[in-house]
């Protein structure tokens, strides 16, 4: 007996003695900034931090910094700063250049790691004229930054306390913030990794772009106290074309869109969803389905913009639904207004494809083309507004005023609070409390507690 505890003492010590270095060889390398081109001082950093081992942490000090392009591969350890507003990040003039290998311009890649970002600020200044940066990967001049942080390989991250701010001056003058494109992109080849982003704030063209994941589990927000905020030209969360991967979207604030014009050139959503793209577009494999929680998030959505839009290409791609979703207790406001053009997307909720969706309490208010619209098939394609099983209950729309606008084949149409439109079947609406105004254009449809309008 005391033989064979000798040998488990004797294989603990061995195996202490094998992990020891890594651990005792964490460490911390500070940077601080030079006044200039502060680069090649913070690939550094990350390259001792890599021969240091896991857990090590490359610190930013309070400051302003300056650079171009970082790439970190292999990094298992934190990336932080003095705090938001107190270590800010810009790019070096003449922009960032695209490294190769990429297809878009990347100002710090992150691959095949694990890494904790937080407490810092990017603070993206425009550059005049387009030529100042560096040319695209569509061969003309690149006057905006495409990606701040770029997650690829196999990655996991946590991402905390961390601000992403563009400005206007793109050569297109899509308005503000759209010199900087994408605030974070996780494009992750299979790894079943983690993604995780909390008390960030956005202030970009789209703020988060979660594309091709495979078996990930993917949380923005998720609690009262760690939710983001998002001041999107464009999207807020863009997620798409990902397999066996659980999304959740909670307790974040979304402003997206142009309320003062009512047009700012780009489509626009708080959350947008799009699976089997690649299936149906290029005959690629459908991934696997993947299930989205979109729920107590606080949207403010102006021309053209929805608050949800779900996007499933499965069944038209012959592979069948890729998307099993449920949005609840969002509260939307449509910031349209009578005397702007109503565009056709101006909704709290609306789909392309989506089928047995749940849309659960949510309170949806403002002026809009309609609160929740599905059904509603595009210009010389009727399987896409094919949709059935969706069940929409208890949604507050009697605060939402519906305005006449042109639907997707460009004919008016009246718009409603809630809109079954022809290529609905079996979707079962209950109303909430408060006054229900649906319009049923579909078959078979179970209509409760509702006021049907024609």
């Amino acid at each position: 007996m005391k033989r064979l505890l000798l040998v488990a003492v004797l294989a603990v010590a061995c195996l202490a003695v094998l992990v020891a270095p890594s651990l005792a060889s964490a460490q911390t390398f500070f940077v601080h900034p030079s006044g200039g081109n502060d680069t090649g001082n913070i690939q550094a950093a990350f390259n001792a931090a890599l021969k240091a081992g896991s857990g090590s942490v490359v610190q930013l000090t309070a400051g302003h910094f300056s650079m171009n392009n970082i790439l970190v591969a292999g990094f298992h350890g934190t990336f932080k700063g003095a705090g938001e507003g107190a270590t800010v990040i810009d790019t070096r003039r003449r922009g960032v250049t695209l490294m190769a290998g990429q297809d878009s311009t990347r100002l710090i890649d992150f691959h095949d790691g694990d890494v904790r970002v937080s407490d810092m600020s990017f603070d993206i200044t425009p550059f005049y004229p387009a030529k100042e940066w560096t040319t695209s990967e569509f061969g003309g001049p690149n006057d905006y930054l495409a990606i701040v942080i770029s997650l690829r390989g196999e990655s996991s991250a946590a991402i905390d306390r961390v601000s992403f701010m563009g400005h206007a001056g793109g050569s297109d003058n899509f308005g503000a913030n759209t010199n900087t494109s994408v605030g974070v992109e996780n494009d992750v080849t299979p790894s079943g990794g983690t993604f995780t982003m909390t008390r960030c704030t956005f202030a970009t063209q789209e703020g988060v772009g979660e594309w091709g994941l495979t078996g990930a589990r993917i949380t923005i927000g998720g609690s009262a106290c760690q939710g983001n905020v998002f001041d999107s030209a464009s999207i807020g969360c863009s997620f798409g074309d990902s397999g066996d991967t659980d999304f959740v979207v909670s307790y974040n604030q979304f402003h997206v869109g142009h309320p003062a014009t009512g047009d700012s050139g780009l489509y626009s959503a708080g959350v947008s969803v799009s699976q089997g793209v690649r299936a149906y577009y290029l005959g690629e494999a459908a991934p696997a389905p993947s299930r989205y929680l979109v729920s107590h998030n606080s949207m403010c959505v102006a021309p053209p913009a929805d608050g949800v839009d779900l996007f499933d290409y499965g069944t038209r791609a012959g592979a069948g639904p890729l998307l099993d979703a449920v949005v609840s207790g969002n509260a939307v406001v449509l910031a349209g207004s009578p005397g702007l053009p109503a565009v056709y997307s101006v909704a709290g909720v609306g789909e392309l494809g989506a089928q047995a969706v749940q849309v659960l309490d949510n309170r949806i208010s403002g002026v809009g083309l309609a609160g929740i619209y599905l059904g509603i098939p595009l210009v010389g394609d009727d399987a896409s507004g094919s949709v059935s099983g969706w069940k929409i209950i208890g949604n507050d729309v009697s605060h939402m005023t519906a305005v006449p606008g042109p639907g997707p084949d460009g004919t008016p149409v009246q718009g409603a609070p809630i809109w079954l439109g022809p290529g609905t079947t079996a979707c079962t609406v209950i109303g909430g409390r408060a006054p229900t105004l649906v319009l049923d254009q579909g078959r078979d449809n179970i209509l409760k507690n509702v006021t049907v309008i024609h």
